[in-house]
């Protein structure tokens, strides 16, 4: 793919895979073209098959064309049977170049350290946005009443239900009064049938941590959140009376 597929005219260059110009990519639809730095080859992002972010990343910076693809660390495009390309920024490494040293060729995608440093922060400031506007949202659909000077210190419920606004106590609870628990707030069998299969009782329910939840349970990210602020309101229990 060296030689270039642009015509005298700059405005009629040609991707290099489908051979259509910008006007239209293969589905039809106005896709701009990349150039390469070095032998000015002409793609489409799509006909390489880049996921849009990575397309956008590509038309900011300075792109190659793989047969001209060089190690951003030492500028060289030599042995390319140690040369890995980041599916996040489309940078080349040559894995003793990459920072960690990498020994072994990842297979399927593989995402350089800077990304992927980048791509946990994003996603940790996705989780704690989320977490913080559901804990919100529980608080005020399961708010307790705030106690007067001379209220009397409240019995819990040992039912596996909310007792009003109140959370019950949990700490006899077997699994299936758990299961029971989370079906009456509208949690599906399959988001909850996870506590069946860890055998998670409600000794177990007051000792969990959110890690415990969001990362050990194998739930998506939304249900877990939910169920942990449930957790949380259980944990609680009795102690603001």
């Amino acid at each position: 793919m060296k030689s270039s597929d642009k015509n005298s005219n700059d405005g009629d260059a040609v991707c290099s895979y489908c051979k259509l110009d910008s006007s239209k990519n293969t589905k039809g639809k106005p896709e701009k073209l990349l150039v390469c730095q070095d032998c000015k080859t002409t793609a489409h992002p799509s006909c390489m098959k880049y996921s849009p972010k990575l397309a956008k990343k590509a038309y900011k910076g300075v792109w190659q064309c793989i047969d001209c693809k060089s190690c951003c660390v030492c500028d060289r495009g030599e042995d390319a049977t140690t040369m890995l390309f980041c599916d996040a920024c489309d940078r080349g490494y040559h894995m003793e170049c990459h920072q960690p040293v990498l020994k072994d060729k990842p297979k399927g995608k593989w995402v350089c350290s800077d990304c992927d440093s980048s791509l946990y922060q994003t996603r940790e400031m996705e989780w704690s946005s989320e977490s913080e506007s559901l804990h919100h949202e529980c608080n005020r659909l399961y708010r307790h009443p705030q106690p007067s000077k001379d209220s009397i210190a409240r019995v819990l419920s040992k039912e596996p239900k909310l007792d009003g606004n109140y959370y019950p106590d949990a700490s006899e609870w077997s699994i299936d009064d758990v299961l029971q628990f989370f079906q009456s707030l509208g949690f599906t069998d399959d988001q909850i049938e996870v506590f069946r299969e860890q055998e998670v009782d409600g000794k177990s329910i007051l000792l969990m941590k959110r890690c415990d939840v969001v990362s050990g349970l194998s739930l998506k990210l939304g249900p877990a959140l939910k169920l942990f602020q449930h957790i949380e309101g259980l944990q609680r229990a009795g102690f603001e009376d």
